[in-house]
């Protein structure tokens, strides 16, 4: 019996000397985590700040986004040698020394985890000014998910200034060689509707803010739809009434009711920061468009307001709601590294068999071969369904780096089920 018990004893021993690595390794991982107090810019609040190893850190996104609800001080940009740089300036932002902002309605839930973070790949440097520059220390910034460049607010503050009270956390107070504008406060309308559309649900948040935009706004494309001229013959007048009352861009847009790809994109995103979610902005230059990338469950998805968004029909889509990379690319092309189409044209896909495709990204290729040669009617056969990788996406992207017979491309596409083919009309405008 005694011998009995010495085994257990010693396997539970060295099952728990195997697993103290393990749990070592676990309790070493950094994680980012929700915050609900305001980033002061000088005399300009922003949200979307994060916690991280209990310091306060910005994501330069936050800097990007806080445009539309104001004019920072504050900008951010990504240069050529691969880097971000950070550069302050009032004097070259305001000609009269005023500016109109909002102060953000946070609805964030403080103290939630986010998820692990890692340190970042990219450079961070900031302006001292206008010919120095300073390289931030690898520690201080981090990256969620591989992408949300997020810096260490105290470490900004050694060039910037840092000081923290009950109001949230300041920088940007002693600017040198500007002059600090007057701030005249308006109504945050897109604050507003966060709060009253928040839960504890985080998917079910980002559902409600993207219907919300949807049953709010129609894109400019449709102003004058026969049903809005109907049924919305003042809107032109309440546009302009719009602009009157109000200066932050964001206002304008979601009172008038009428925007374009950027400012639904812009919206989502502000609501998204002040509910304490990661949210980006995707800009493709392929496509002229704009939409968005939000965080959850450890992943980043893509929404795209403005693409369910019917119009004048009144069905609400979800085709483009929390959308995965590989999901995206059927319909859609960006530059970034979670979208894999090939940065130039290789003419070795015109030797690819368009009877034969065993993947999306033969698919894709064979498509956009066929497209370059200038093809108006053409077949693709995938070999199973899962092979189809969609056709508007590989059009777009053949549209921006291809030497087309055209200044575009229209395309009509069919499946002819006893062939099990995908038909191409194009026509090359």
């Amino acid at each position: 019996m005694k011998k009995k018990w010495l085994s257990l004893l010693l396997a539970l021993a060295l099952c728990l000397g195997l697993a103290a690595p393990v749990m070592a390794e676990e309790t070493a991982q950094t994680y980012a985590y929700t915050c609900d107090k305001l980033l002061w810019l000088g005399p300009i609040p922003v949200a979307g700040l994060t916690v991280i190893n209990n310091e306060y850190y910005v994501p330069l996104e936050t800097l990007n986004s806080g445009s539309k609800q104001c004019i920072l001080p504050i900008s951010f940009s990504y240069t050529n040698d691969s880097s971000y740089q950070i550069s302050v300036s009032y004097a070259n932002r305001w000609s009269n020394n005023a500016t109109k902002a909002v102060k953000p309605i946070m609805c964030t839930i403080p103290g939630l985890q986010l998820g692990a973070v890692t340190p970042s790949s990219t450079t961070v440097k900031t302006f001292t000014n206008a010919t120095k520059t300073q390289t931030l220390p690898a520690n201080a910034v981090y990256d969620l998910g591989g992408r949300y460049t997020m810096v260490r607010l105290k470490t900004l503050g050694e060039y910037f200034g840092y000081r923290e009270d009950e109001a949230g956390i300041h920088i940007c107070e002693d600017p040198s060689g500007g002059t600090i504008p007057t701030v005249t406060w308006e109504e945050d309308l897109a604050g507003q509707a966060a709060k009253s559309l928040r839960v504890e649900d985080t998917k079910q948040t980002l559902r409600a803010f993207h219907d919300y935009l949807i049953n709010t706004l129609t894109h400019e494309d449709f102003i004058d739809n026969a049903y809005f001229q109907k049924n919305d013959p003042q809107r032109y007048e309440r546009i302009a009434q719009m602009w009157e009352k109000y200066g932050v861009f964001n206002n304008v847009k979601l009172a008038s009711r009428y925007a374009v790809c950027q400012d639904y994109a812009e919206l989502f995103q502000a609501m998204c920061l002040q509910a304490g979610i990661p949210c980006e902005l995707v800009t493709s230059f392929d496509m002229d468009h704009t939409w968005n990338r939000v965080w959850l469950w450890g992943q980043w998805y893509h929404v795209d307001v403005t693409f369910d968004d019917p119009g004048p029909t009144p069905t609400l889509r979800t085709t483009y709601f929390l959308v995965t990379p590989d999901k995206m690319m059927d319909t859609h092309v960006w530059p970034d590294t979670d979208c894999t189409y090939p940065s130039e044209y290789d003419p070795a896909w015109e030797q690819i068999d368009p009877k034969n495709l065993t993947t999306a990204d033969q698919f894709r290729k064979c498509l956009i071969a066929q497209l370059a040669q200038g093809k108006t009617q053409f077949s693709l056969h995938p070999t199973t369904a899962a092979a189809y990788g969609g056709y508007k996406g590989p059009i777009y992207w053949a549209m921006g780096h291809c030497s087309l017979p055209g200044w575009g491309v229209s395309c009509g596409c069919t499946y002819n089920s006893a062939t099990k083919s995908y038909v191409f009309s194009i026509r090359y405008t």
